[in-house]
């Protein structure tokens, strides 16, 4: 009597595996089933395209939303640390290997710099056209990491409204258009969905190119430089779970870690060690604030702000449900091996990334006290998060159990989208103030009057980084706040 077929997840598609008769005989041949472990959790009655065109609704929805923000808020003057990295592609010459290795605070500006040097002359650096470029950066993520859904179950269903509800927040209204840098969020997220992508390639050679040259840029390329912690790591890994029972497994494994190892080393040749703050880390002396801060990073990712004991409660919940799908997407795949799990394997990515992320982030920030843990800029990377327990969740075996968790993390995201009065009020203050202080400049062009006048700064320090030689370059070059003056 054969044997009832066993199911597995497999890169892209559910695949029937064969087993053998207990006399000896096979099975009929294996068949790829283009069926989503999803489908028993959703309406069945929903054809796939119905319930994609849902999704592609939320995403169109609330992109619009976003570059409805933008419109509204976005001013065209350079504005805090704009008026420094810059140096690396705008105010100062410098080859495009400089940009690259361009150190600004912790981080360099890679990909970003490139990107910026490449793209943003072509209108006249205008930081209202670079807030629309950095927007359709952030939707170009969300279609991304669509892409990697699919690639992993094979399908788009309804419940996939959870990736633009991920990705289009307004939460991340700094990275949009406050103190935009292309290095510092919008092209990390890229660079590592783009590398995830890379893991679910089948032909080996292609697969392990990209991941490394992915790792590569994404180290150099803002926070994207804790990717390269985990990749040397995710080498070994692939090698016990997978390549040890293939010919070239082991050269895979030496070249993989010799080149992550090496990109990684390169990256701190000339670096200088900096935390970007005025104050030391207080993990050892003050281990209490330290984690009352890191709760408060993750309340902050589901829109929950403020320090008061429910807000870190809550907080706690959602770094809990972050850790317990890493270390159970971990334990999957010493189980059942990588290829029969490729979306426990994305997923322990993505969550290792965002955990990485936030306990350094922490460790550099949390002197300057709890009200410090809510910043707009740390979202975008911390979406990693959030989209690994959403894979983690689809790959469940368990149904019951999964439909559970999936309605509440929906129910959670659904919450997400109106706009917090916090942050509008702080939208409305900068980019009046941003309007303010470029409308008396251009009239009178002297920057501590109209710093006094509007009582707002575009630099703290302007004497710092020679901002008037700056501004004065800007005019003669009809760039940036001069760029749209007759």
């Amino acid at each position: 009597m054969m044997c009832a077929p066993k199911y597995h997840i497999g890169p892209g598609f559910l695949v029937m595996s064969r087993r053998k008769k207990k006399n000896g005989a096979k099975s009929a041949p294996s068949v790829a089933v283009k069926e989503t472990a999803t489908n028993n959790i959703v309406w069945k009655r929903w054809g796939p395209w119905a319930q994609g065109a849902v999704v592609l609704a939320v995403l169109v929805a609330l992109s619009i939303r976003l570059f409805d923000l933008i419109s509204r808020y976005a001013v065209n003057i350079f504005f805090m640390d704009q008026w420094d990295f810059d140096d690396a592609t705008l105010f100062q010459k410098h080859t495009l290997w400089e940009m690259f290795r361009w150190q600004h605070g912790p981080h360099r500006q890679g990909v970003g710099a490139l990107l910026g040097h490449l793209i943003e002359p072509h209108f006249g650096w205008n930081s209202r056209s670079e807030a629309f470029f950095v927007g359709m950066i952030i939707v170009l993520a969300a279609i991304l990491a669509l892409w990697l859904k699919f690639r992993l179950f094979g399908s788009i269903t309804v419940l996939d409204i959870c990736i633009p509800l991920i990705f289009l927040n307004t939460f991340q209204h700094e990275t949009l258009f406050m103190t935009a840098n292309l290095a510092h969020g919008p092209v990390p997220i890229i660079l590592i969905l783009l590398y995830c992508l890379a893991w679910t390639i089948p032909n080996l050679a292609l697969r392990y190119g990209l991941v490394l040259l992915l790792n590569f840029g994404a180290i150099y390329t803002g926070f994207g430089i804790f990717l390269g912690l985990i990749t040397p790591v995710a080498v070994i890994a692939d090698y016990l779970l997978e390549l040890r029972r293939q010919p070239l497994g082991k050269f895979y494994l030496v070249g993989g870690l010799l080149v992550s190892v090496a990109s990684l080393g390169s990256f701190f040749i000339q670096y200088a060690f900096v935390t970007a703050v005025d104050c030391s880390p207080n993990l050892f002396h003050a281990p209490l604030a330290y984690i009352e801060f890191l709760l408060l990073i993750f309340a902050n990712l589901i829109g929950i702000q403020g320090a008061d004991p429910p807000v870190i409660v809550i907080g706690g919940l959602v770094a809990l449900a972050i850790v317990a799908a890493f270390v159970l997407s971990v334990c999957d795949l010493v189980k059942h091996g990588k290829t029969a799990r490729t979306s426990d394997w994305i997923a322990a990515i993505l969550l290792s990334f965002c955990l990485i992320f936030t306990l350094n982030t922490a460790y550099g920030r949390s002197c300057l006290g709890p009200r410090a843990a809510q910043e707009s800029r740390y979202i975008i990377y911390m979406e990693t998060g959030l989209l690994g327990v959403y894979f983690y969740l689809l790959g469940m075996k368990r149904s019951g159990l999964r439909a559970a968790l999936l309605a509440i993390l929906t129910v959670v995201l659904i919450g997400t989208v109106p706009v917090r009065k916090r942050d509008e009020f702080v939208m409305r203050y900068y980019s009046s103030g941003k309007e303010n202080w470029r409308a008396c400049y251009l009239s009178l062009e002297d920057i501590n009057q109209c710093t006094q006048m509007t009582l707002f700064a575009v630099y703290p320090r302007p004497e710092k980084n020679n901002l008037k030689g700056k501004l004065e370059f800007l005019k003669r070059t009809k760039q940036n706040l001069y760029s749209d003056v007759p």
